[in-house]
């Protein structure tokens, strides 16, 4: 290489980066969450919520606004992708409410799943997270869903049985961050620096799943929690703070030993 090549090659790729593209139609006030529609037919639709109270599907390969929804519950604070709708898929939002909604993309129609209950005082009862827990049960037309607020309490929902929770766990405070890993594996990140994992369990077909925390663990950052995630093969988190700092932990000692080598 000629002196000097390598950073004129750097240059090149830093003109050559492409434009950012804008959606029409964007939410009106903050993001809160963003998720491709697990959808064969259309793998370009992108689902978000924001704090304006609607429910937003883009087509990215087109550049359309496909639904912009009202869920008539306040602002959106989370959503879910899941299987359920045929083939285009469904959304599950999470309200400041406290509902816990469900939009079919195939007939543009909303249902109400449940409810958090924890106060009368909305700032206590909101739906902040929600995760669709996949091949639970056998019919793609069903799903489980796990949810967890600012009331401090973790539910699970089986869309076959409806309005209420199959199972209900206390958490150590509010929940600010949610994730799962295959179908019996949650993890939440709570107020305090807590992080709990919550081992899901379906005892037969005919029976709802149960739920029950596994580990409750103070998180290795000094700061508040912000985001939580599994690793790929669900035996290792990834967390991050409110002060932009990510540290990786292990759900046992084999698992640290084995990513330490």
């Amino acid at each position: 290489l000629r002196p000097g090549s390598h950073n004129q090659s750097a240059r090149a790729n830093i003109m050559t980066t492409p434009e950012p593209l804008s959606l029409p139609n964007p939410p009106t006030d903050g993001v809160t969450a963003l998720s491709y529609l697990p959808s064969k037919k259309k793998p370009s639709l992108l689902a978000s919520t924001s704090w304006d109270g609607c429910l937003r599907i883009h087509d990215t390969q087109s550049m359309t606004n496909v639904v912009t929804q009202s869920m008539e519950s306040g602002p959106l604070l989370d959503l879910a992708t899941s299987n359920m709708g045929g083939d285009i898929g469904a959304v599950f939002v999470g309200c400041l409410n406290g509902a816990v909604r469900f939009h079919d993309v195939s007939t543009n129609t909303n249902t109400l799943v449940g409810q958090h209950k924890g106060s009368s005082d909305n700032n206590k009862l909101a739906c902040s997270c929600l995760s669709v827990l996949d091949d639970m049960l056998p019919d793609a037309n069903d799903a489980v869903l796990a949810s967890a607020g600012w009331d401090a309490k973790f539910h699970l929902w089986d869309t076959r049985m409806k309005s209420e929770p199959v199972s209900t766990v206390e958490l150590p405070g509010k929940a600010f961050s949610m994730d799962s890993s295959g179908s019996n594996n949650v993890v939440v990140a709570t107020a305090g620096r807590r992080t709990c994992i919550l081992d899901v369990r379906m005892g037969s077909l005919e029976n709802p799943p149960e739920a029950s925390i596994a580990q409750d663990r103070e998180s290795s950052l000094k700061h508040q929690t912000r985001t939580v995630r599994f690793f790929p093969d669900g035996s290792g988190l990834a967390i991050g703070s409110i002060e932009g700092r990510v540290a990786i932990e292990y759900l046992n000692e084999a698992a640290a030993e084995k990513g330490k080598s």
